[in-house]
């Protein structure tokens, strides 16, 4: 029998987490790794959400973004 490939070493040795853990461990790929990022993706992914599903029923998008300060370190992102 043929000794593991180094892959196979690799794989035994990893263990399965959580998409959600898996995320808040690389937040930096979602775009919300400092504030100023995580708002414009937050924005950016509502709207294009937005569009896409305006697409599929076939209506034109009509989408109404509110940013609103709700306090010191907090904004309140509101898509219509």
């Amino acid at each position: 029998m043929a000794p593991p490939s180094i892959a196979q070493q690799l794989a035994a040795k990893q263990r399965e987490i959580s998409v959600a853990e898996f995320f808040e461990r690389n937040r930096q790929i979602l775009g919300f790794d400092n504030p100023q990022r995580s708002l414009l993706t937050t924005v950016k992914e509502a709207v294009d959400n937005s569009l896409d599903s305006c697409e599929e029923a076939g209506i034109l998008p009509e989408v109404t973004v509110q940013i609103a300060k709700e306090g010191e370190d907090r904004l309140r992102v509101t898509i219509e």
